[in-house]
Formats: C-alpha cells, structure tokens, sequence
C-alpha cells in the first residue's frame, strides 16, 4: 500500500563511504549496490522510500559514484526525483551531509545511511518529531543484543541522554538504527561542519532535549558486515514480496 508521508520531504541518503570490512564479498561494487536477493540494495531502498511517497532523493555520494551513478540511468523507473551530489574526498557523515546540503529545499528532512533497513512507518515517526521540541529525532530499534552498535539511553520523555559505546554491553537495548529526522536548526548547525562524523561531532554537542529518540521493535539489518550481509536476504525477503520486487 503506498501511503504519502514523505510526498513533501527531502530524504537524503549517504552512500559515500569505503565500504572496506564488505569489499571482499561484493566484488569491487560500492556498498549500496551489494546485491540482496539477486538485486543492489539500492534498488531496494528505492522501491521502499516510494511505497511510503518520496518525490525527492538526494544521493550523496564518493566511493565508485559512477557506478551507482551509472546503474540508475540504465533503470530509469522511479517516480522520484533523485539528485546526485559526488564528494571528492572522504568527509563522514556529517560532512557528507553538509556537502549536500545545498540540495535540501523542504524541512524537516530525513536521512539515511545507505547500508540500513528499520521497518518503522515513517508517518508516525516524522509525526513523533513534529510534535515533541527535537532538533533531531534518531530512530531507534529495539535489538537482543547491543555490543556490536552500541547502545542509546533515553529518558521516560524519550530525550537521548547518552551514547554507549560498542562493546561494553551484550545485553538488549535500543540502538541508534542509522535514520535520522533533521530540522533546520539542525542541518543549519552541520552546515558548519566540513567533514567529521553525525553520531560522534554533531550529536554530542546538542542539549538535552534536542535529541530525542523514536524507539520500537522493527525488523532492522545493516549490510555493512559480511555476517549482517549474510543475514539481510532473509530480513528483507518478506518485504521484497511486499514491493513487488522480482529477484
């Protein structure tokens, strides 16, 4: 069922980086392109943001960008707009984002990292940060064990109030799920950053109450380790039958 909760927001996603730990699996394809269930997850993406009414993507890119670049010409299907940007250098997450963010013409936005899937309704999540006072909303997945993301700590308002680090922790929790709902105020502030990281520059200069984190038990998968890349056809097969996505 296609809904129309992203018909007016700019969704961004970062698909620049290295992709290093997954290179030996993939073949000298950038990550967003790793194939799941015989097509790129890009694809998948694609298909997955439209079900839910985006008009406009912006595709950050850096590492093997004409490859990515090069695949969506040849497959001109989406009734997307879809706007490239190529960094010539690596910049992290937020630099990424700053260096699109010329591109973003309607807030709040969202962003994505490339490599991950979280199955919440984005209706209700874009709601949840219309509603509370955030500059930035994190969604977050509920996961049987933390120690390999780390882990986010929240209060009984849902204000994030800090970051665990990976490693310390193998119990259950809520981890940050790699999307994120950015006001103005927000993508304002990364604006003035040329490179660094989203997680570890930006967020750790916000104050409480400007973070917030919308939490659930959603189906979630990152490709970006061979033992999650194994996993991610079996998370997402059910919804490729979904979108109607043939593999």
């Amino acid at each position: 069922m296609i809904s129309a909760c992203l018909s007016d927001v700019d969704v961004i996603i970062l698909a620049g980086g290295l992709g290093s730990r997954l290179a030996p699996r993939i073949a000298g394809k950038p990550k967003v392109l790793a194939p799941v269930n015989g097509k790129p997850f890009l694809e998948f993406l694609f298909r997955w943001l439209s079900s839910q009414g985006a008009k406009k993507i912006i595709l950050s890119l850096g590492y093997l960008a004409d490859q990515v670049i090069e695949y969506i010409e040849k497959n001109e299907k989406y009734d997307m707009k879809i706007v490239y940007a190529v960094e010539d250098k690596q910049l992290g997450t937020a630099g990424a984002l700053s260096f699109v963010s010329e591109y973003i013409e309607n807030y709040p936005a969202i962003v994505i990292n490339g490599d991950s899937f979280v199955s919440a309704d984005f209706c209700n999540l874009i709601e949840f940060h219309k509603t509370s006072s955030a500059l930035v909303t994190i969604l977050s997945a509920l996961v049987g064990d933390v120690k390999r993301f780390g882990e986010i700590k929240v209060s009984g308002n849902a204000d994030i109030v800090s970051f665990l680090e990976k490693g310390n922790n193998s119990s259950s929790g809520y981890i940050n799920a790699g999307i994120y709902v950015m006001s103005y105020e927000a993508l304002d502030f990364v604006k003035t950053f040329d490179i660094g990281s989203l997680e570890i520059d930006v967020f750790s200069q916000l104050k409480l109450g400007d973070l917030k984190a919308y939490r659930g038990k959603f189906d979630f998968i990152d490709i970006g380790t061979p033992q999650s890349y194994e996993r991610s056809s079996e998370v997402l097969r059910p919804y490729f039958d979904r979108l109607g996505i043939i593999s």
